[in-house]
Parts: structure tokens; sequence; C-alpha cells
């Protein structure tokens, strides 16, 4: 790992704690504590960078990230099927993704997103690979 933020990045993913490591301020915390949840979860997900942000993925894709200059945008490929009791989702231009969309004055709600990741794994559905713990994808691929 690049760095430990506090926990958040340590036993991860060199591309993934890179990733974060890069950013500052308000959206290095948010992205970390998204990293620390992710890679507590009984079902590991396959990290990776894709199209530039981080990429999450199951047996298909689970979720990803934009960060942007002003906002972080975090994609659920199947966010149309998720209950939002907190409203943290909106729609986007793809009418299966629903998104999640972080900035200073509305930072990451820790709880709101866990409960989002973890129904978003569960419709994912039980493992057809076996995966080691945190395994990264090929960037490449």
């Amino acid at each position: 790992a690049v760095t430990d933020l506090s926990g958040a990045l340590a036993m991860g993913q060199p591309q993934v704690d890179s990733f974060v490591a890069a950013l500052d301020g308000w959206k290095r915390q948010d992205c970390a504590g998204m990293v620390r949840i992710i890679r507590h979860l009984e079902e590991p997900l396959i990290e990776s960078i894709k199209w530039g942000n981080p990429f999450f993925a199951g047996n298909a894709a689970v979720t990803k990230w934009f960060v942007a200059k002003e906002w972080i945008n975090v994609y659920f490929y199947q966010g149309h099927r998720l209950a939002d009791p907190l409203c943290l989702l909106e729609t986007s231009s793809n009418a299966r993704m629903r998104t999640m969309r972080l900035t200073p004055t509305t930072p990451l709600n820790p709880a709101g997103f866990e409960g989002l990741l973890r129904a978003a794994v569960t419709l994912d559905g039980p493992r057809k690979h076996s995966l080691p713990p945190r395994m990264t994808a090929d960037p490449k691929n």
C-alpha cells in the first residue's frame, strides 16, 4: 500500500491505493472511507482502475467512481434495483445505474454507502469463481 490513511489503505491494492493517495482533502478522506468499507465486505470485490478511476466488480460490475474537480460520482451498476431509504441516489443517463454524488457540502455517509454497497453485492449474487481476498484485476483489461 502507498499509505496507511488511518488504516483505510493498509493491505490494499496498489492501483486503487495510489489513486486515493494522490487525492487531496475531502476527496481523499471520502474515497479512503469507501475503500475501507469495500475491503471489509464478506464477499471480496475485484479492484482495478478503469477509465482512469476506481472500479469494483464481483461476478459483474458492482460500483465505480468518477472523481471530478468539484465532486465524486459513485455509480451503482444495478442502482435501479436498490432500496434507498436515505435518498442518497440520483438517476443517471443509464436507466439501470444510479449515482451518489459527493461534494464538500455533501460528504460520504458511511452507513448509507455501506448499506447500498452490501445490497449491490447481494444483487450480484454468490461468486461463481474463487477469488483470493482483495484480488486486483489487470489494469490493461
